[in-house]
This record gives structure tokens, sequence and C-alpha cells, in this order.
């Protein structure tokens, strides 16, 4: 891929993060679901471009320590593929925390049980 692709890509995430984030604020409520579905769809479009190179990954992990939730929680989930131990971490605080996190809590826990190819149901069943 040319790398002014690359650098686009990076480009279109961050602005299409930083989007969602301001839409969802702390508690990752969105205002508008038809706007939270054209926000995800680009931001996957970028990501699978940005997962394929080394430049494009650690543009996502340099996100990894965003003040927002919104971007950390996005930009883990990415990140959980090719970098556990740093995307791990920024998951299972938003996970622990759901009276300050709200839906973020509650995703980040679901996508550490996908990752962990656990089932959801069992687990809340465990406590």
């Amino acid at each position: 891929m040319p790398e002014n692709a690359t650098e686009d890509a990076i480009e279109r995430y961050r602005r299409t993060l930083f989007e969602m984030a301001d839409d969802v604020g702390l508690l990752g409520h969105t205002s508008s679901d038809r706007r939270w579905e054209r926000l995800t769809t680009q931001l996957d479009e970028d990501q699978r471009v940005l997962a394929d190179s080394p430049e494009g990954r650690s543009a996502i992990e340099a996100l990894l320590d965003d003040a927002r939730p919104t971007v950390r929680l996005f930009s883990a989930t990415a990140a959980l593929g090719w970098d556990e131990p740093s995307a791990r971490p920024v998951l299972v605080e938003l996970r622990e925390d759901p009276l300050k996190y709200g839906l973020h809590s509650i995703l980040a826990k679901h996508t550490l049980l996908d990752h962990d190819g656990l089932e959801h149901d069992d687990e809340d069943a465990e406590g």
C-alpha cells in the first residue's frame, strides 16, 4: 500500500474516533444511531488498512492512553489482536469501573470475553 494511503487512513481513523468520542462522552451513549453506524463503518474500514502495516498499528497503539474512554476502547479492541500485553490492561480498566465508564465498560467486558473465547452467559452466571 502506498505510504500516503496509510497516512490518510491514520488521519481518518483518528478524526473518526475523536468524533465518536465527542458523540458518546464518558458513558458511551450515542445521540444518533445512524451517525454512530456511519462512524463505526468508517472506523472499521480504516482499522483494516492500518492493521496491515507497522506504521498503522503504531498509530492505533499510540491512542491506548488517550484521555477519552471511547478512543481507548476502540484502539485497545483493535490492538488486542497484535499487542495483547498493551491492549488488555486498557480494556480491563474500562471493564472494572462500570459506574465511571457506563456502556464502555460493558463493551470492554464483552470484547475480552470474545477474545478469550468465553461464553458471555457463562461469565454473567458466575457473577
